[in-house]
Order: structure tokens, then sequence, then C-alpha cells
């Protein structure tokens, strides 16, 4: 008998130990498919190098590890930590699975199915990884003594600031850029610059909560990863973006001389701070005309699409660059190009039948609508863009908001589940204020940035972004990680007490 414990212990204990390798090999490759998959669609410089794909051979391993931990530790003990993962959140959870649903019904009466087949594709890929995202905090929590959901911010910040240097480094070589006139990988700068500045204020709140870190080290890291990030983020000519980092930066200036006046007793300290802020300061001044004046004496006559293109520019071509798209904001002429496409939106939805307002024209109807260049509706925008058009262009156009990209597509039904989702999200950022503040200003930060860039560009919907899925994600994640009720424990099947 006493042979039988001792090797049934053996056993049990060998069991664990190989269970705590596998985990940790699921750590490492978790963060390296959600790093690759952010630079995926940021700044595709692995796909640029090689045609492997590794962000879904990651995510093929995260599914092999995933299988072998549910089959060991039983499918009832981890679904029963995955729903404790998602109870704090229960009610949001909820109301997002009914929009999933309500959207994919949307695709049955849709005019044209592969308009909207991209957005299932992301649906698909981004969903994958918000799963592993959850088995996660399900598999390592035991594992590791420290927050996990930090270290997901941490992925974020760093992604984001290594897209910004390879970026850097790819147009300065002239190999790995989109246009010549800005700083982008790809072909919408807009999303690019999102995942810097989604980087950047993650990476910040990281370093800035990190008290293992001397606060001479931080401003050190914060002054330099400011110069990289804020730099490309001017130069890649995105306006909405530029704005949003206008806005977070003076509140982030405010944050600063706040805690230098009452943490920082040290005369020195504050010096320091003010002298970094100000070389910060100069590096992007610097950095910006030397770009201007490399890109006009290095691609005065190249190809426009240095990477995907082989078109060059007709000889009177003018180089549109980060300061012309900057001028335009104090101009307005980006706003008034947004109202002419809002307009002609909403006038679309006031033609439409009544069975059509309550429930949508279906999953391609906001950009169907846009298809007849002759339509009296759509003469303002295609005024506007008639030197870009050619002739029979479909999916040219959409309405470039996400509310009424819902309200087309599905109606008021669809749109009063998006606002109810709206109004929880919100109910549940202020429960997580209360719990933890820190955790509650980062997650109300990126809800900011994720609604100020669907208010001007979504292309579909609410859940059309990727970094949608990602934040509420790491919103449902950080209310887990804050609640004080009690656990299920996948190791044990048992309630523990916190």
């Amino acid at each position: 008998m006493l042979v039988f414990v001792r090797n049934l212990c053996k056993n049990m204990a060998e069991k664990i130990f190989i269970m705590r390798i596998i985990n940790r090999i699921y750590y490492i490759v978790f963060n390296l498919t959600l790093s690759l998959t952010i630079l995926q669609y940021s700044c595709p410089i692995v796909s640029y190098l090689t045609k492997v794909r590794f962000d879904y051979l990651g995510m093929l391993i995260l599914g092999i590890i995933l299988m072998i931990n549910v089959f060991t530790i039983g499918i009832k003990p981890f679904f029963m930590k995955m729903i404790n993962i998602l109870k704090p959140a229960k009610n949001m959870v909820l109301i997002i699975l009914f929009y999933f649903v309500i959207d994919s019904i949307n695709l049955i009466y849709a005019q044209d199915i592969s308009f909207v087949i991209d957005k299932y594709l992301i649906w698909a890929k981004i969903g994958f990884i918000c799963i592993y995202m959850f088995s996660y905090m399900c598999l390592l929590e035991t594992n590791f003594a420290r927050d996990l959901s930090n270290d997901i911010i941490l992925n974020i910040g760093i992604t984001g600031s290594l897209s910004s240097f390879i970026s850097l480094i790819g147009y300065y070589s002239g190999e790995f850029t989109y246009t010549k006139g800005i700083l982008t990988p790809i072909s919408n700068q807009n999303v690019f610059a999102i995942s810097i500045l989604i980087g950047y204020v993650s990476l910040t709140y990281y370093i800035l909560l990190n008290n293992n870190l001397r606060k001479i080290n931080k401003i050190v890291l914060l002054s330099l990863i400011s110069w990289i990030n804020i730099s490309v983020i001017y130069l890649s000519g995105s306006r909405r973006t530029i704005i949003l980092l206008f806005v977070l930066s003076a509140l982030f200036l405010f944050y600063l001389l706040y805690k230098a006046i009452m943490m920082y007793k040290n005369f020195r300290s504050i010096l320091f701070s003010i002298i970094c802020l100000l070389l910060v300061i100069v590096l992007i001044i610097s950095h910006i005309n030397f770009f201007n004046s490399f890109t006009s004496s290095k691609f005065a006559d190249s190809r426009l699409n240095i990477a995907d293109s082989e078109i060059k520019p007709a000889n009177n071509q003018k180089i549109v660059g980060a300061k012309e798209y900057v001028d335009t904001i104090s101009e307005g002429t980006g706003l008034s190009t947004r109202i002419i496409i809002w307009k002609a939106s909403l006038n679309w939805f006031s033609s439409m039948t009544t069975t059509q307002k309550i429930f949508g024209g279906g999953a391609s109807y906001q950009t169907d609508i846009f298809n007849d260049l002759e339509h009296p509706i759509n003469s303002e925008v295609v005024t506007h863009y008639e030197q870009r058009l050619e002739p029979n262009v479909k999916q040219w156009m959409w309405p470039h908001n996400f509310i009424f990209d819902e309200l087309l597509t599905g109606g008021i039904f669809k749109l009063l589940i998006v606002i109810t989702t709206l109004v929880l999200m919100l109910a549940y950022v202020i429960i997580l204020f209360r719990q933890d503040i820190n955790k509650g200003i980062i997650v109300l930060i990126l809800y900011f940035i994720l609604f100020s860039t669907l208010m001007m560009s979504a292309k579909f919907g609410l859940f059309g972004d990727r970094n949608s899925w990602l934040i509420v994600s790491y919103h449902i994640i950080a209310l887990y990680t804050t609640n004080k009720e009690g656990r299920v424990d996948v190791d044990h099947d048992t309630k523990v007490v916190e």
C-alpha cells in the first residue's frame, strides 16, 4: 500500500512538472503569436521577409497545447475556469454574443456577401487570439505569481514600439515602406498609426506603474519611447491619430506635472524630467525636419509606391507628405469630407423602407448604397472623389462611422444592441475604476482611442476593427484579475477565497 501511494505521488509530481513546462511554452508562444498578429496588420515585416505565416503557426501550436491541457485537467474544470474569467463582465459578454448573432443574421440578406468576407476572416483570426488570451489566464495563473494581465499590456506596448522602429529602418533604407511622402509600411496609415498609439500608451502605462524601475530609469525609458513613437505617429500623416496624440500628450504632461509637485521632493528629479522633456521635443522636431529633407532628396524621382507597385508618379505630381496632412487639421478639410459622407449615409437611411429602417439592408448595405455613382444622394461624395474613381467601381466607399454602419446594415434594432453594448462597456469601466484605478485608467484611454477611430473610419461596424477585440478582451481580463470574489482552481476544481 505504501509503495502504491509513493508511486502515485511520484507520478502526480512528474505530471505536474511536465504540465508546468508545457504551460511555460504556451506562455512564450502566446506572447510571440500576439506580437506577430499585431505586426501582421500594422507592420507586416515578417511577411516581407518570408512567405511563412508564423502567426498562423503560433496559433496552431497554441491550439495543440490547449487541447493537451483540456484533456489533462478535464473539460469541466477548464470550462468552469473560463466561465469564471468571463463572469465579472457577464452582462457585457452576453450582449456582445447577441450582437454577433444579429450581425450573422444580417449576412443572410446581404446584397454582396463577397464584401463582408474580409470582416469574417478578421473575426476568425482575432477571435482565436482572444480565446487563447482567456486560456492564457486559465492555464498560467497558477504558474506565475504576478498579474498576467500586465504582461498582455507589456506585449502590446513593446510590439507598438517595435513597429515604429521597423518602420523607421524600412523607410530610410527604402526597402520596407509603402508611400514616399509619409512614414507607413501599409496602405492605410491610419491603421498603422493607431496601432502605434495604442502600443505607446500601453508601454507608458506599464513603465509608470512598474515598481521595479527607479524613477530616473522610468524617465529615460519614457523619453526614448516618446521620441520614437511620437515622431512616427506625426510622420505617418494620420490626422485623427495626431489629434488624439495631442490630447493624450496634454493630459500626460499635466499628470507628470502633478506627480512632480506631489511626489518628487527632490529638485534634481524635477529638473531632470524637464530637461528630458525638452530634449525629446528637440529630437522630434529635428527628426521631422530630417525626414522631410531625406524624402525630398532620396525619393524625388522614385516610384510612388515603393513596396507594392511599379507605378511612377507624373512629373508634375506633388509629394503629399506628413506636413500637408497636418495642415489639413487646422484647415478642417479632413472633417468636412467626413461630414459629406455622413450626410449621404443619413440620407440613404432616410430613403429606406420601414422594414429596412428597423432591420437594416443587410451586411453589405453600407457600401452597396455608394455603388450607384449617378444617384443624387451620392452626387456630393462622387464630386469630392471623382479624380480617384474608376468606371464601374464597386465597394469604393462606406460611411466611415460605426454608428451609421450599424444603422444601415442592421437598422434601428441592431443600433439599440450597439448602444446597449456601449453603455455596458462604460458601466464595467466604472466598476474597474472602483476595483483598480490604474487599470480603469488604461482601459478608459484605450476605449477613447478605439471609439475616436471608429467614429471616423469604421468599415465593418463595432467589431470590424481588430483593436476592438483586443481592448474588450483585456477589459474582461482586467475585471477578472481585480475581482475579489471566489475563483475556481482548474488544478483542484475547488473554491479559492481571496
